[in-house]
């Protein structure tokens, strides 16, 4: 925790040296980052003090919840405790829901409310090989979720997502889900050009769910990239086998 603490502090002095604004998020804030929009809310378990000697109070006083009411996402740091009483006295509206860090705080009574509310999936970011719910943490929120008819993403190494076109699109595990979101972004993912099909053969994006999220992050679709070695690949495979012959000019990418 307090390796935490001095990387937080060393950031905040880089960017104070570097003249980057820095703005302390509060309850209520609005915050509009060129097409993203959401609504700030702190709300965070309560903890016994313990003269932060293991810098609790530091880290937790920082907790907030974001609610990106275009998507109708809510994602979550320690908290909220209850928070289908919170999203309900807030009267918004939430479809896809991250269990907060603390989900033993979402017991049987917070799923159901969730459900009630109109919420459809959920997930969470703990490592868990064994299945949901086989650690009362995080997991014991995923379970209750489960239980009352939530669909639950399991977030074992990455898990990506990005709205476009009026879709939240997530990749897991080498799989795509897509649900419709009231949400119209300004810009698309770009299809990929030929270095990125070269690099990512070169394994310089990395493997599986690491590579969707480098290929993200860079503007390119997952998918497209994909379908594109597939095809390399099939090329490839017909050479070797005599079933083709490309000239030095057409068997390239």
């Amino acid at each position: 925790m307090r390796t935490d603490i001095a990387s937080m502090k060393t950031l905040l002095s880089e960017a104070r040296n570097k003249n980057i604004k820095i703005t302390y998020l509060k309850h209520n804030d609005k915050v509009v980052l060129g097409n993203i929009k959401f609504k700030v809310f702190r709300k965070q378990p309560n903890r016994v003090a313990d003269s932060d000697k293991n810098g609790w109070d530091y880290i937790n006083n920082g907790s907030l919840c974001f609610y990106f009411y275009e998507l109708y996402y809510w994602t979550s740091g320690d908290g909220p405790e209850s928070a289908y009483e919170l999203i309900k006295s807030l009267g918004i509206k939430v479809k896809f829901f991250k269990i907060p860090h603390h989900g033993n705080n979402c017991n049987n009574t917070q799923a159901k409310g969730l459900k009630q509310l109109g919420a459809i999936y959920c997930w969470y970011n703990d490592l868990e090989p064994t299945g949901i719910g086989t650690t009362d943490f995080t997991q014991y929120g995923a379970r209750r979720c489960k239980e009352n008819g939530l669909t639950v993403f399991e977030t074992v190494g990455d898990l990506n997502w990005v709205a476009q076109s009026g879709k939240m699109i997530i990749y897991k595990s080498g799989k795509k889900y897509a649900y419709d979101v009231p949400f119209q972004p300004k810009t698309t993912l770009k299809q990929p050009t030929a270095d990125i099909i070269r690099n990512t053969f070169m394994n310089k994006y990395g493997a599986g769910d690491t590579r969707t999220s480098n290929l993200l992050d860079k503007g390119f679709y997952p998918a497209s990239a994909q379908n594109k070695i597939n095809l390399v690949i099939k090329v490839a495979k017909q050479i070797i086998n005599g079933q083709v012959n490309y000239g030095a000019g057409d068997a390239r990418i």
